[in-house]
């Protein structure tokens, strides 16, 4: 992909690009959660966390793997900060990526707790009072705001922390050609 002045741009660069760019991932999360399409939304972020995860794999892993999103998860988007596990981000991934459903089992035999996804100042649990073990004390609140800027944040410092660092350029570079790769882009797989 070339930049205005003509010079072809790094990964870094393109990184940025395709994820803070106008047409970028993380716009678009932001563009849906605007329009309140937040099930289109947290789609996005799940796809978002899962193409960095895949961005930030070992040179010598080409295939992407739970252990890899949720490692992922724990060190870029510390989502117990909103009362939620990595483990159930991974099964919000997988109903929404994947086809399955959020309500079967995880793949430790656990059934996982309902999703409510929440925007604002919206809470469902306002005056209730919630006792262990009831059906409203197993639903998982994820609020859209607090995910997003979470998104955000974690991107940035994915960012900083591994793919700006010139030796991850190559694989970074040769991934995201895999990930967004567009002949009608200019950009061409570098592999």
């Amino acid at each position: 992909m070339m930049n205005g002045a003509g010079a072809e741009l790094n990964a870094k660069e393109r990184f940025y690009n395709r994820y803070f760019g106008p047409t970028g991932l993380i716009t678009a999360v932001r563009i849906a959660l605007s329009h309140e399409h937040t099930g289109t939304a947290l789609s996005l972020i799940c796809a978002t966390v899962e193409s960095m995860s895949y961005l930030g794999l070992p040179d010598d892993c080409e295939n992407l793997c739970e252990h890899d999103f949720l490692a992922w998860i724990k060190q870029y988007l510390h989502p117990e900060r909103m009362g939620i596990s990595p483990r159930e981000l991974w099964t919000v991934r997988c109903a929404l990526l994947s086809g399955h459903i959020a309500q079967q089992t995880d793949s430790r035999g656990l059934n996982p707790r309902e999703i409510l996804f929440a925007w604002g100042g919206y809470s469902i649990f306002e005056g209730m009072q919630l006792r262990p073990g009831s059906r409203w004390y197993q639903i998982m609140t994820i609020r859209a705001d607090e995910l997003y800027k979470a998104l955000v944040m974690g991107a940035e410092d994915f960012g900083r922390t591994f793919v700006s660092k010139e030796i991850n350029d190559r694989i970074v570079g040769i991934r995201l050609n895999r990930i967004f790769s567009s002949r009608i882009s200019g950009e061409v797989d570098d592999d």
